[in-house]
């Protein structure tokens, strides 16, 4: 009978073991090694296909809902001179300020490789625990300044090289002409630095969005083990 109880113990303690090694399979467990490993390489995948997409000729100017808008503070401006038929110059400046922003997007790489180099253990931790753009909220921290450091001089380079500053120049005389109205001054550079930043940071976030949830955009084993739903990082 002793021997009995013993072969029974020994059984059911095989078949929780059995069991348990299923459950931990079914659970998913990453190591905070694969976690950070797997985080980095689809916040690399993340950030260069946005960098791509928004570099190309167009990609902001043809895209209505990434298109940088004649400035907002002074949209009256613009209201006035279409109203005198000159809208083919609000036009044509506001094309101009979008290639300024697209030629400047390159300058982002380099300075998000840095910031996914310098994650801790506890900022990856944070952005796979966080919400679908929690990736995209870390970015800004912690690049936003050298961002701007960097889109800054190529911008106000590349306005005045497609002749967004002759343009916005053109522009604002022609406005400050008219009678009864107040001068406009805005700083045309820093405008569309703010604003091609702002669309990089939507991007980015459309691009996390997408590996977090859907299964086809994580393309390699590790994307697919450490963004699972069942995952669990110890």
């Amino acid at each position: 009978m002793k021997k009995f109880l013993i072969l029974i113990f020994i059984s059911l303690f095989l078949f929780s073991c059995e069991q348990l090694e299923k459950g931990l399979k079914q659970q998913n467990i990453v190591t905070q090694t694969e976690a950070i490993n797997g985080l980095k390489e689809a916040l690399n995948i993340g950030t260069k296909n946005a960098v791509n997409y928004l570099k190309q000729p167009g990609a902001l100017y043809n895209n209505p809902s990434l298109r940088i808008p004649f400035p907002n503070e002074v949209s009256y401006v613009a209201d006035k001179l279409n109203q005198i038929g000159l809208n083919s110059l609000v036009d044509k400046f506001v094309q101009t300020m979008n290639e300024a922003a697209e030629k400047s997007m390159e300058k982002a790489l380099p300075i998000f490789t840095q910031a996914i180099q310098e994650m801790t253990i506890t900022d990856a931790k944070n952005i796979l625990k966080g919400g679908n753009n929690a990736a995209t909220m870390y970015f800004q921290s912690k690049t936003y300044q050298s961002l701007y450091q960097a889109f800054m001089p190529i911008i106000k380079q590349t306005l005045m090289q497609v002749n967004a500053t002759k343009y916005w120049n053109e522009i604002t005389t022609k406005y400050n002409t008219l009678p009864g109205v107040n001068p406009v001054n805005t700083d045309l550079a820093d405008y569309v630095t703010e604003q091609a930043i702002n669309r990089l940071f939507n991007k980015i976030a459309e691009e996390e969005a997408k590996i977090r949830t859907d299964v086809n955009a994580r393309t390699t084993d590790l994307l697919r083990k450490v963004f699972d739903s069942n995952a669990i990082v110890i």
